[in-house]
């Protein structure tokens, strides 16, 4: 099994952190304040829509097609007819920026579960680890009844490695379904599990430039349910959570080392927000610069 390789990176967040170590901290800065959504998208393949499917050259092996939530086409990949651990796939091709990074994102209903996972494969190499990486897979799988976001769609995306997408304009992806994994197994069969049930839905899938995806404006999202306010615990819950989080931001304003990449993206966000001991602070800018200088450095 082939996996691709990536420099350490945050996937997490609204903004991309790729180029961070190469345009330097005060570029990090304008994007966080001047970010907001753009059309950076490149191609999109909606599932279940046979026209878009056969335009994106889409092969579906194991799988079926549905009308999903908010009646929006979709796509699962189903069980083995026999016991084993890989299930359906579906291949397909998307377009990318030959140039500039891109990123994968997929398209999920928050309401459903399913304990299967959904790993991403494009021009043949594995995007995530499947179990405690940098890079996470595409859907861990989850049994939690209701969902994780009920209500609303949310969406995945996965960074895609520049040397799969350098110098090309479209590139081949390919979703695999698998059974449920337990991370600490010793053997193949105790770490693996066979898969029993279907995917989730799979709505859509798009490729991007930006760290973050767009959806276009008329692209249904559903709604979070209206959340109820408790009356215990009360505000003590909140302050003792900022006292800790001010005490690790004493620590690194302090630190006689560089920080590292965590501690650097910690302290930048702590910039902006303004009950932390770091807000607006230079002492803050310049350590970040010092820990970006010291990753630089490195890589």
């Amino acid at each position: 099994m082939k996996i691709a390789c990536f420099r350490r990176s945050s996937r997490r967040g609204g903004i991309g952190t790729w180029p961070i170590l190469v345009i330097g901290f005060t570029s990090f800065l304008s994007a966080v304040v001047i970010a907001q959504p753009a059309t950076s998208t490149v191609d999109v393949i909606v599932f279940g829509d046979p026209a878009s499917e056969t335009q994106h050259s889409a092969v579906a092996e194991l799988s079926e097609s549905a009308k999903g939530a908010l009646e929006e086409p979709s796509r699962r990949l189903l069980p083995p007819a026999e016991t084993g651990w890989e299930g359906g796939k579906v291949a397909f091709k998307l377009k990318v920026d030959p140039e500039k990074p891109n990123y994968f994102t997929a398209k999920f209903w928050g309401s459903e579960s399913s304990p299967s996972r959904l790993m991403l494969h494009c021009e043949g190499k594995q995007i995530g680890y499947r179990h405690l990486g940098d890079i996470d897979i595409l859907d861990f799988g989850s049994e939690n009844e209701g969902g994780g976001y009920p209500g609303r769609f949310y969406y995945n995306t996965s960074p895609l490695p520049l040397e799969l997408t350098r110098g090309k304009r479209e590139v081949q992806f390919e979703i695999r379904a698998n059974g449920p994994i337990w991370g600490y197994g010793q053997t193949f069969d105790k770490y693996q599990k066979p898969m029993t049930q279907a995917s989730r839905g799979i709505y859509r899938a798009a490729t991007h430039t930006d760290g973050f995806y767009a959806p276009a404006a008329d692209e249904k999202q559903g709604a979070a349910p209206r959340a109820t306010i408790r009356t215990a615990p009360g505000p003590e819950v909140l302050d003792e959570a900022k006292k800790r989080v001010n005490g690790a931001l004493t620590g690194m304003l302090k630190s006689g080392r560089p920080l590292n990449q965590m501690e650097v993206q910690f302290l930048a966000r702590a910039y902006f927000v303004k009950w932390t001991v770091a807000h607006e602070k230079q002492a803050a800018v310049d350590q970040v610069v010092r820990g970006v200088d010291e990753l630089y450095k490195r890589w």
